[in-house]
């Protein structure tokens, strides 16, 4: 297995990291190309990994990069900030061009994982009270539904959000997401797939030929 790149998704994505705020890495994986053609097994994820760092706590998630684009092609969110969050930890042409691709091809199938997820995020403001710091899943799901409001509309923006949010201000930008999706947004319904499907194969060709030289 090859690491192409290595990028963080959590709080500093946002820029409302806190001192006490762990880091929530994605590290993107390749497996090699012969194992694939040879029908060997391909771990498309492997298990999370949490571990201290110079102080910090490293919340680790890895996955394949066939199956990252997978999920890219279906519009998830965590896919899409997983490629375009702007801070990268380990760098790669490979991250540039998938960047390119995902934000000329951005979709209303995002809409079904964004709602989810903001919904989500909504209910952990009753489901985990007392261990998340009070506010912080309200604030969560408002981003994330502020972050869909610009997808929709065809932008990638990472907005934070600080003041104090009541479950009726997520709810509204709930409605808001789903008239926006509804009548607002002139994105495809779903990506075109090709450019994620050359862009694998042609990774794929690459660690195959690098394979044959050595």
């Amino acid at each position: 297995m090859k690491l192409l790149f290595a990028t963080n998704v959590g709080s500093h994505m946002w820029n409302m990291q806190t001192p006490e705020s762990d880091l929530d890495t994605m590290m993107v994986y390749q497996e090699d190309t012969k194992h694939i053609l040879e029908g060997r097994y391909v771990h498309v994820t492997k298990p999370d990994k949490s571990f201290m760092q110079d102080g910090v706590l490293i919340d680790q998630k890895e996955q394949e990069i066939g199956h990252l684009v997978n999920k890219l092609i279906d519009g998830n969110v965590n896919a899409i900030w997983t490629v375009c969050t702007p801070i990268v930890l380990q760098n790669s042409p490979y991250l540039q061009e998938l960047r390119d691709i995902v934000v000329n091809n951005l979709s209303k199938a995002s809409y079904a994982s964004i709602n989810g997820m903001s919904i989500s995020q909504m209910k952990d403001h009753v489901k985990r009270a007392g261990v998340m710091p009070e506010g912080k899943a309200l604030r969560t799901a408002l981003r994330t539904c502020c972050f869909g409001h610009s997808l929709l509309m065809g932008k990638i923006k990472f907005a934070p959000v600080f003041e104090n949010v009541t479950v009726e201000d997520v709810e509204k930008s709930l409605e808001l997401l789903k008239y926006m999706y509804d009548f607002e947004s002139k994105l495809p319904d779903r990506p075109d797939e090709k450019p994620f499907r050359d862009f694998l194969f042609k990774l794929r060709i690459d660690n195959l030929k690098g394979r044959m030289l050595e």
